[in-house]
């Protein structure tokens, strides 16, 4: 009989205890429930992840070709920088050789005006000779006249019988 109420009494203290055991007892539709929310919510993350990771990718190839963009631009800028410098050197050496160029037509003016004036100087002394050639050209006529008139009076008080005709017509016509 001890035995007996041994056995009853550990029987009795299993299926209280299994009474007590049944809140803690593994629910497995909720645990299923719990982990398809975890499942949905991981799926919604893997979708977000994805979709910023093609968003990503899409910007890391607009960044790419921007950057290519950039740097044709940039090679564009530096030989336009280039050309701005060789430009530069030659306007430099065009406005130097301006300056050398102004710098001869100011001699070439000054050399012309010195000339301008020799040649002014030239033409009055031309002038001052011809006045005076016209002058002893006059000189010598007069002398001439002169002269023949001295002849014709020598002639006529001569008698003129050594003169011919001719030569009286002559020096008349030049008197």
């Amino acid at each position: 009989l001890g035995a007996s109420i041994c056995l009853n009494a550990i029987l009795a203290l299993y299926c209280v205890n299994l009474r007590f055991m049944e809140p803690l007892a593994y629910d497995r539709g909720q645990e299923l429930a719990m982990l398809q929310r975890k499942d949905k919510q991981l799926l919604a993350q893997r979708a977000a992840l994805e979709k910023t990771t093609h968003s990503l990718i899409e910007q890391k190839n607009e960044l790419l070709q921007h950057y290519k963009e950039t740097e044709h631009v940039g090679m564009k800028l530096q030989a336009y920088k280039d050309k701005l410098k060789k430009d530069a050197e030659e306007v430099k050496n065009a406005e130097e050789a301006a300056e050398i160029l102004m710098q001869r037509l100011a001699k070439a003016q000054g050399d012309t005006i010195a000339a301008q004036t020799k040649l002014q100087a030239e033409k009055q002394k031309l002038e001052t000779a011809k006045k005076e050639l016209g002058k002893v050209e006059e000189q010598e006529k007069q002398l001439k006249r002169t002269q023949r008139t001295d002849r014709l009076v020598r002639a006529l008080e001569s008698d003129g019988s050594n003169l011919s005709s001719e030569e009286r017509a002559e020096l008349c016509h030049d008197c």
